[in-house]
């Protein structure tokens, strides 16, 4: 009767607890799964800073010459991608994409830029949870607008980056 009793007095607690709320425009700054993926950033980052992680970059010119893309891949002492970085541009457009993963290889966060001559500038933050399921997209658009630009995920960052020469 006493684990009876436990098990629905234990029910009773977490039944009343709150669920997480939702990220949306107003909490996501703080929201605790948001704080999640900036603490991965930071530590990879830091370990970037502190050259403990391998990198590994190549340059590329694409259609004649008209496009220009770099790619670098860090790497942990594992050998698994923590970081992959796209710098790219045109005579009329140009951007960055920062991926990072954490240490099971899953997408945690995109951070993607694009500036173009028609004066847009483009800022995304695209936030993962550890099953890499996409749970918050912050953008600051300014200007008219450009179409195309990086993916807002890399789920195989060593594929794109052996391809990246190919076009």
């Amino acid at each position: 009767m006493k684990i009876i009793l436990k098990a629905l007095i234990i029910l009773v607690f977490f039944a009343g607890m709150p669920e997480a709320a939702e990220i949306n425009k107003e909490n996501w700054i703080n929201h605790p799964e948001i704080i999640k993926v900036r603490n991965l950033y930071n530590e990879i980052e830091s370990a970037i800073k502190s050259k403990s992680y391998k990198a590994e970059s190549q340059n590329c010119e694409l259609y004649g010459g008209s496009f220009v893309i770099l790619g670098t891949i860090y790497r942990d002492k594992n050998s698994k991608v923590r970081k992959y970085v796209l710098e790219g541009g045109s005579g009329d457009s140009a951007g960055e994409a920062w991926y990072y993963y954490d240490e099971h290889g899953v997408p945690r966060f995109s951070f993607l830029q694009r500036r173009a001559a028609n004066g847009t500038e483009l800022e995304k933050r695209i936030y993962f949870d550890e099953k890499g399921r996409h749970i918050y997209t912050d953008t600051k658009l300014k200007g008219p607008g450009w179409p195309g630009g990086f993916s807002d995920s890399m789920p195989e960052p060593l594929e794109d980056f052996a391809n990246l020469c190919k076009g």
